[in-house]
């Protein structure tokens, strides 16, 4: 809104309300432009906080195939065909056991190792739908149905196992003691905002994510 204040030197029924116009036409062309830039913030700002919730949980290519699309009929519930991949670290509990002298290093440690499984899961197209403690919880096939879905889930998953061996043969890596085991299923489920419309998060739901636990573990 734009409160505006102020006099005119002269009375617009004067000789000089010719003049008087001019300075109103003007005065208003740049309200009018102000209020213009104005809506143009508030797009920016929309479109800012649109990409925010989105990028907390698909990957940026997923985000760029879904730039022109509605946010809520992005985010509805719908069944799919759903790839779902589990992992886990192994050992975690006598980890933490060990290291209960310094628990803010082994949080560091436990988010590091949960950032190789996301960056692994991102990179295949990947949604992260969850994490529970130090395991992770991703799937395929929302919101965007792709063929070669359960292949992308299966490159997550060996490129997750292969980073996490290569870190075991590393003296002095602060991963070397982890090791992260994988569970891969596929079939029909629900996927989509599950929550309430202030507090929410992208999930799946179905036997297909069940399956996919148990093989983890």
């Amino acid at each position: 809104g734009l409160y505006i204040a102020g006099g005119l030197e002269r009375s617009l029924g004067s000789p000089d309300s010719v003049a008087n116009d001019l300075e109103l036409k003007g005065d208003l062309k740049f309200a009018q432009l102000t209020a213009d830039l104005f809506g143009a913030l508030r797009q920016v700002r929309h479109l800012q906080h649109r990409t925010s919730i989105l990028s907390t949980f698909l990957s940026q290519q997923v985000l760029i195939a879904l730039a022109n699309q509605n946010i809520e009929e992005v985010l509805e519930r719908r069944p799919i065909d759903a790839t779902v991949l589990f992992c886990d670290l192994r050992g975690s509990s006598r980890i933490v056991e060990e290291g209960q002298g310094d628990l803010m290093g082994l949080w560091d440690k436990v988010s590091e190792a949960l950032g190789v499984m996301t960056e692994a899961i991102t990179h295949e197209g990947g949604v992260i739908g969850d994490f529970q403690g130090d395991a992770a919880m991703a799937f395929w096939g929302w919101p965007l149905a792709a063929d070669d879905q359960v292949e992308r889930a299966a490159r997550a998953a060996l490129a997750i196992r292969r980073r996490f061996a290569k870190m075991a043969q590393q003296k002095g890596n602060r991963l070397a003691n982890f090791a992260c085991g994988l569970g891969l299923s596929h079939g029909p489920a629900i996927a989509g905002r599950i929550g309430t419309p202030d507090q929410f998060k992208v999930g799946v739901f179905g036997p297909v994510v069940n399956r996919a636990a148990r093989l983890e573990s």
